[in-house]
């Protein structure tokens, strides 16, 4: 009887720990993606380059580093990432929410939230992952 009360017992911690981690995680997500659509309306590409982590050629900054806003090429990737964000809150009323999920890509861990885009009967969906560089979340990728 005492082993089933033990049992019970960190079973149910267990289960409260990865419960509120995978809430936490979410948050952090739908803060991220709420500051990065601030800084996107704002139009500042300084900020936005400061959120969002190098994609491009260089392997030694690939899902490492953050793009560098003095050189061309880079700026422009900023800026086309701040387009489209822009265009999905441009064609919609308001946003919501939907499941998130993690997953690990070349040993780094990807956190992907879906956002809905809503526009009267209308929905897109689509979905922002991002990694995590010292302790802040970065964008990575917008399906």
């Amino acid at each position: 009887m005492t082993r089933l009360l033990i049992i019970s017992i960190i079973t149910f911690f267990s289960a409260s720990i990865v419960w509120s981690q995978s809430v936490n995680t979410s948050d952090q997500l739908k803060a991220a993606v709420d500051n990065l659509f601030e800084i996107c309306k704002s139009e500042n590409m300084d900020a936005a380059a400061k959120h969002i982590v190098y994609t491009g050629k260089d392997e030694k900054r690939h899902m490492t580093g953050l793009y560098n806003i003095n050189d061309r090429k880079e700026t422009s990737k900023v800026k086309r990432i701040m387009k489209k964000v822009t265009a999905f809150l441009k064609i919609s009323d308001k946003h919501e929410f939907g499941k998130h999920n993690s997953t690990t890509e070349n040993e780094r861990a990807i956190n992907s939230i879906e956002v809905l885009f809503i526009s009267g009967n209308q929905e897109l969906t689509t979905t922002f992952s991002f990694v995590e560089i010292n302790g802040k979340l970065l964008l990575a990728d917008i399906n």
